[in-house]
């Protein structure tokens, strides 16, 4: 129990996962599951009312604030009592949904993903509210990105005459006068482009979960809204080629293109008819970030490029998976798909550019990601598409498969 009370990160990766699931675990069997339904709408009630203080959304007046784990439990609650409660829990996610909206915008990555979950929950019960989230999200999106992209042009380059600021940018994020030091600058300005990168993962993972689950909802998802999607999904991706956001910060690159690819797998994941206008759009991305990986965006290191790549196998895997028709009714698709997958082959095998393991962990679960890609997006194709390469891939898949098991037996 002690260690859902520390801020600080667990000695394992695994201890704060095993310790959140059976603290809901003892919450779910202990509380709600033996509550009558009336029971149950009180608890969802005192759960969001319990996240209130500590996503600032009221004075903190000696409530308790909990902290990143205390939140992922509460949250993940939440999504439990939605799911259980469906449409008799009106009472309650009206409290519930704000509180999980300004959730999305939390510093902890886990809290956004379980926020994201609930709003999920949220969506099958209440798919009206599912598609007004899915707009307000969108909204909130793309305010983060403005901002993203306009705090870097605020960044004076050293040597580099600084642009002219309109007046409303320049309120916006206007540089600290007096006595502020220059060596705090930096780091403050680094804060709010973090928070902004958190908004747009967060409104990017929940949009992307709810157009999982609004098309088999009852009203569905009209097509002028998942139409906004893929174009906003397109700019997020397109940031890829923003030199000056990659200079003041390579990672707010990362965060945008993943969220970009990650809405782009929601839509793909809609089926063929809804996207079949798109597809010509979607490959010009596609080879845009694989013409990356390949030679190295400026500013950027490998490990960059890898979780770009990585982002646009898993979108290329999802086109694979849902929209597999189209390789045959979309003019060239087939060659096209199978022309990228033979360049980015070479990138992640052993001895390409990004193919060698990093220390950092992050990095290396990237790799593997995009290795798995790669080889279930061979595996999707028809076969005798890539005679050439077949007996490669098959040589990588078994090289990969031994990797894995010296790993697991090390571990």
């Amino acid at each position: 129990a002690a260690l859902l009370f520390s801020q600080k990160k667990m000695r394992s990766t695994a201890d704060s996962g095993l310790v959140r699931t059976e603290a809901s675990r003892v919450l779910r069997r202990g509380l709600a599951e033996v509550s009558s339904e009336g029971g149950q709408q009180a608890l969802l009630r005192d759960l969001a009312s319990l996240c209130r203080p500590s996503l600032g959304l009221e004075e903190n007046g000696g409530s308790i604030v909990l902290n990143r784990y205390q939140l992922q439990i509460v949250l993940i609650e939440l999504s439990h009592l939605i799911t259980a409660l469906g449409e008799a829990g009106t009472s309650g996610i009206e409290d519930a949904l704000p509180v999980l909206k300004v959730a999305l915008s939390h510093h902890d990555h886990g809290v956004r993903y379980e926020a994201s979950i609930a709003l999920q929950a949220a969506a099958r019960a209440f798919p009206q509210e599912g598609r007004k989230t899915v707009l307000s999200s969108l909204d909130s999106l793309m305010d983060s990105w403005d901002n993203l992209v306009a705090l870097a042009d605020t960044q004076e380059s050293p040597g580099e005459e600084r642009k002219e600021e309109s007046p409303t940018r320049r309120r916006r994020f206007r540089r600290n006068k007096g006595n502020a030091s220059p060596t705090t600058q930096p780091s403050a300005q680094m804060e709010t482009s973090l928070k902004h990168q958190y908004s747009v993962h967060g409104h990017g993972l929940a949009i992307s979960l709810l157009l999982h689950e609004l098309p088999m909802s009852s009203g569905g998802i009209d097509m002028e809204m998942l139409d906004k999607i893929i174009t906003v999904a397109y700019s997020l991706v397109k940031c890829q080629n923003n030199e000056l956001l990659a200079k003041a910060t390579p990672g707010a690159v990362c965060t945008c293109v993943r969220s970009g690819y990650g809405l782009i797998c929601a839509a793909l994941s809609t089926g063929p008819q809804a996207v079949s206008s798109h597809i010509a759009g979607f490959f010009r991305l596609w080879q845009n970030s694989v013409k990356h990986a390949e030679e190295g965006m400026r500013y950027f290191s490998p490990s960059h490029d890898l979780s770009c790549l990585d982002a646009m196998l898993v979108s290329l895997v999802s086109f694979l998976k849902s929209c597999s028709e189209l390789l045959l009714s979309v003019p060239d698709a087939l060659n096209r798909t199978t022309l990228l997958l033979e360049k980015v082959f070479p990138l992640v095998s052993p001895g390409g550019r990004l193919g060698t393991p990093s220390e950092n962990p992050a990095a290396a679960s990237r790799l593997d990601s995009a290795k798995a890609s790669v080889m279930e997006a061979f595996s999707w194709l028809p076969p005798g598409s890539y005679a050439f390469a077949a007996d490669q891939v098959f040589s990588f898949a078994a090289l990969h498969i031994q990797v894995c098991l010296a790993r697991a037996r090390s571990a």
